[in-house]
């Protein structure tokens, strides 16, 4: 078999932010690489600081008669809202892995092959816009996981390296400029299916 490829891939976006804008969920006995769910908590907190800009018990109010306690309400319920959309936009256009332990199997789907209600939106946007995917479904049993890498000095690279037959293949889970984002989605990959971490 081939040496095991060290050098980063090439990867156009690199994430960056305090929130993890991807995550494990596990549901129905399977876990599922997607958009993470600190898009709602962001959400969540951008609407209680609203509500408490209404309630504010100071009013300053404009020489034109606008109450500010409201705008600045809108602003934060509008960057909530803003914090929200990539949740959606990633799980249709971003990548989407699950994970069966039940049978071992690690399945790399291709892209706007999850099931989600915003795909019934942005599904025929994207036809308009974008060429069809050529990208298809690639099933990697457990036994055939190589290793997971954690790749790069900044940004950082969550890898998974496998094999067909005697061929390997890399593909790239994550890339954040924070290190400890890549290795901590590493690190729950590889409680799942006992996978080695080879830091590069």
């Amino acid at each position: 078999m081939a040496e095991v490829p060290r050098e980063a891939l090439s990867i156009s976006h690199t994430s960056t932010g305090l929130l993890p804008d991807t995550s494990l969920h596990y549901r129905e006995g399977q876990y599922h690489l997607e958009s993470s769910y600190s898009h709602f908590a962001f959400l969540a907190v951008m609407l209680v600081v609203g509500v408490v800009c209404v309630f504010w018990p100071i009013t300053i109010v404009t020489p034109q008669g606008i109450d500010l306690r409201y705008v600045f309400a809108a602003m934060f319920v509008w960057g909530g809202l803003c914090g929200l959309i990539p949740y959606f936009i990633r799980n249709r256009f971003g990548i989407y892995v699950t994970i069966d332990p039940s049978v071992g199997l690690l399945r790399i789907h291709p892209k706007g092959d999850r099931p989600s209600i915003a795909n019934l939106v942005l599904d025929p946007i994207a036809e308009m816009v974008l060429s069809t995917s050529s990208d298809k479904r690639v099933d990697i049993p457990f036994v055939d996981v190589i290793e997971l890498q954690l790749v790069g000095d900044g940004p950082y690279q969550a890898n998974i390296v496998y094999r067909t037959g005697n061929e390997l293949h890399r593909f790239n889970l994550a890339q954040h400029s924070v290190k400890k984002r890549a290795k901590k989605l590493l690190n729950s990959i590889a409680h799942i299916g006992a996978f080695r971490i080879v830091e590069i």
